[in-house]
């Protein structure tokens, strides 16, 4: 029983591994240039060996996709049910993806619709659609921050907005910036909320 037990823990330790390896190289490398063998030699294991945890690489980054959606969908929504106001929460709700997001947007988007089979593309719009665009639309959609919407303003409109406006904010290289993202973040929202023109 304890070889059993310890043989489950093994394949779960090297299953984690594959899953960490693969995360950090598909979402500063994209798909396309991210291999299983650049994933199997990190991980110091054999190609078989990453295939008997994965059928393919399809699967795999499915997996990466999955993992790291459920762990930004429950930081999100934690942010959205809280008390704090409008501003406070876009802001920390922006602040968490870029200081914890692992890639920006427009690569795993562009990553889960253009490399992957038109099968996978409903499950993969669920899961975007449920970590992202829900959770933005949720705030919005919330009574006092709805009547303040701008007439003619859907709460998706406002969600595309803020999620297509995060998704640059993720690919800017931050090198040369005089601010620090979090005064970039403030910034951000305070025009967007209140415009740049008194």
């Amino acid at each position: 029983m304890g070889k059993v037990n310890s043989r489950k823990l093994e394949l779960e330790k090297t299953r984690q591994a594959i899953l960490a390896v693969a995360s950090e190289l598909f979402m500063s490398k994209g798909f396309k240039h991210t291999s299983t063998r650049e994933i199997a030699e990190r991980v110091q294991i054999t190609q078989p060996n990453l295939y008997h945890h994965f059928k393919n690489k399809k699967d795999l980054y499915l997996a990466v996709i999955t993992q790291l959606t459920d762990n930004v969908r429950d930081d999100l929504t934690v942010i959205v049910k809280s008390d704090l106001v409008l501003d406070q929460k876009l802001f920390k709700m922006i602040v968490l993806l870029i200081d914890k997001h692992p890639t920006n947007l427009f690569l795993m988007l562009n990553d889960m619709f253009v490399e992957m089979e038109p099968e996978s593309h409903g499950q993969l719009y669920q899961i975007f659609k449920g970590t992202y665009s829900d959770n933005f639309a949720a705030v919005f959609n919330q009574e006092s921050n709805q009547k303040a919407l701008r007439e003619g303003v859907t709460v998706e409109d406002a969600a595309r907005f803020v999620l297509y406006n995060v998704s640059s904010m993720l690919s800017i290289q931050q090198t040369y910036q005089k601010t620090s993202r979090h005064e970039d973040i403030r910034l951000f929202v305070d025009f967007m909320l209140h415009g740049i023109i008194s």
